[in-house]
């Protein structure tokens, strides 16, 4: 098991690193100016103040990708990940062809891992961008027999959801970091 080793607090919501965080690194030094987003400090920071310590791949070196953790470190909906540009970026449009061709392959990869690995039905990919001006991705699985009135934006609003506090969270980042280097190495 991951021991917590960083938290990032966001809009009421943090990531949550541990020693098996989902990450693949980049140019951390990406985002310039000095009214830096949340996301643009973590990685400005190389991540260490964060505890961004696992790589997956070297190989695109333009992404992020994490597991949401409530305020109170506890009842996260399993398998939320987070996916974000390393390099400071508001939204769609302001991105590299390089950048957005690599956002696009992990999270569809992602989704074959979360689909794989935590028996999802169906993946969204979810950008709302009302409160850290730095594009991130949620990548959220739907589990089977998810009550209609919760799919969509309402999913971590589904109490009955797969849920926990860090260690589960370590145990679906591990089975989702094991899919995701097999899907990677194909």
């Amino acid at each position: 098991m991951g021991v917590l080793i960083g938290r990032l607090v966001a809009g009421g919501w943090s990531l949550v690193a541990t020693d098996v965080t989902l990450l693949v690194t980049g140019s951390l030094w990406g985002c310039l100016g000095n009214d830096l987003s949340v996301c643009c400090r973590r990685h400005r920071s190389g991540g260490r103040r964060f505890g961004l310590i696992r790589s997956l791949s070297t190989a695109d070196a333009l992404t992020y990708v994490g597991h949401i953790l409530p305020p109170e470190l506890e009842d996260a909906y399993l398998g939320h990940l987070m996916v974000e540009p390393i390099r400071h970026v508001a939204g769609w449009g302001e991105l590299t062809d390089a950048e957005a061709a690599a956002l696009g392959k992990l999270i569809n990869h992602l989704g074959r891992a979360l689909m794989r690995s935590e028996g999802a039905e169906h993946i969204y990919s979810m950008v709302i961008g009302d409160a850290v001006p730095h594009l991130h991705i949620h990548v959220v699985p739907r589990y089977p027999d998810t009550p209609r009135e919760f799919w969509g934006v309402r999913i971590g609003d589904w109490l009955d959801a797969p849920r926990g506090g860090v260690q589960p969270i370590t145990a679906t980042c591990e089975r989702v970091r094991h899919q995701l280097e097999s899907i990677r190495d194909r």
